[in-house]
């Protein structure tokens, strides 16, 4: 979010002893517009190997205040699950999301949803939030804690069985120069169901060309749960992978950009059994004009670590791996 106060000051005082100065009026022209109401439509459909299908639509409204250090407006999403085994689940939701910029050093952002879940034989109404507190030293250096109360997977057992996660989260994202960065992140998650899992994961990246941007790097991840349980999400006592990254964007055409991330790399998980796991997304944005744009995106997950004939917990008894291919479209509109 920045200091967008700092900015404008900043452009205003250099415009008043060069009149006329280009940078500092299109560094204007840009903070004015980023203050005007922005409407976000999105809507995504996502299909996993196990032959659940989710599909969402997502709509935010966002005000700005306070020379645009504070965001705030309403929220609202349908979410509906179905395939397969798994139980038919709508879920209606409304809710809020807001942050504030307090000065140099400390940030505030939060979204919250109060949730209907529509089930074959019930409704229950629920509550989930995210919450983050960040601590910015320098330019360089971004401490985050997040709190969190979330859906465990987007597994529709587990929603039928009531399990949440509360998740406190401790984040570290060096940024030295604009082409390296750093970054570690720990999770303490404590489910509903009685069960605790230790997250973590660290990367690190290297951009290697500018416009277009190409940045590789690598990363490590590794989780373990307390209890192997079979409550609907994934579930195995222990998992690790290592992934070599990569990313490519930049601008295609007047008005076009792109997004290219993949990784890949190697996953075991016990119990359960090991072997490759990548992820691929695309995202192709037009903007028709500085009030408008819109993209169009696409991603696709892989584990040869995970299985597609049980996905609770068990060893996998055949070759098939998980994976899970999802589409999206996003509108955005400023007023």
């Amino acid at each position: 979010m920045g200091r967008p106060d700092l900015s404008q000051s900043y452009a205003e005082a250099l415009l008043a002893r060069k009149p006329g100065d280009e940078g500092a009026q299109r560094l204007l022209e840009q903070l004015f517009l980023e203050r005007r109401p922005l409407t976000t439509i999105e809507a995504w459909h996502a299909r996993r190997s196990d032959d659940l299908a989710i599909s969402t639509l997502l709509l935010s409204h966002e005000l700005t205040f306070n020379n645009g250090l504070t965001k705030f407006g309403p929220q609202g999403r349908i979410m509906h699950f179905e395939g397969g085994d798994f139980p038919t689940v709508d879920i209606y939701s409304i809710g809020l999301a807001g942050r504030h910029r307090f000065d140099d050093f400390l940030e505030f952002k939060s979204s919250f949803f109060l949730n209907l879940e529509d089930e074959s034989d019930d409704q229950d109404v629920t509550f989930t939030h995210e919450t983050t507190f960040s601590l910015i030293p320098s330019d360089a250096l971004r401490l985050d804690i997040n709190l969190a109360r979330r859906y465990p997977d987007e597994n529709s057992r587990s929603i039928v069985n009531d399990v949440f996660a509360d998740d406190f989260e401790f984040a570290v994202d060096y940024t030295p120069d604009n082409a390296f960065r750093v970054s570690g992140r720990g999770i303490y998650s404590h489910y509903s169901d009685g069960n605790e899992r230790l997250w973590g994961q660290a990367e690190i990246a290297k951009r290697l060309s500018a416009d277009p941007y190409l940045w590789i790097g690598a990363r490590y991840t590794a989780f373990d749960f307390a209890k192997v349980l079979d409550n609907g999400y994934w579930n195995p006592d222990r998992y690790q992978a290592l992934e070599a990254s990569i990313q490519l964007y930049g601008t295609l055409a007047e008005r076009w950009t792109y997004d290219l991330q993949g990784a890949a790399g190697y996953g075991w998980s016990e119990p359960g059994t090991g072997g490759f796991v990548s992820y691929a997304s695309a995202r192709l944005a037009y903007e028709f004009a500085p009030q408008a744009s819109f993209a169009l995106y696409a991603n696709h997950t892989l584990s040869y670590a995970r299985s597609s004939d049980n996905d609770a917990f068990a060893p996998a008894q055949d070759d098939e791996p998980w994976s899970r291919f999802a589409v999206g479209a996003q509108l955005r509109l400023r007023w």
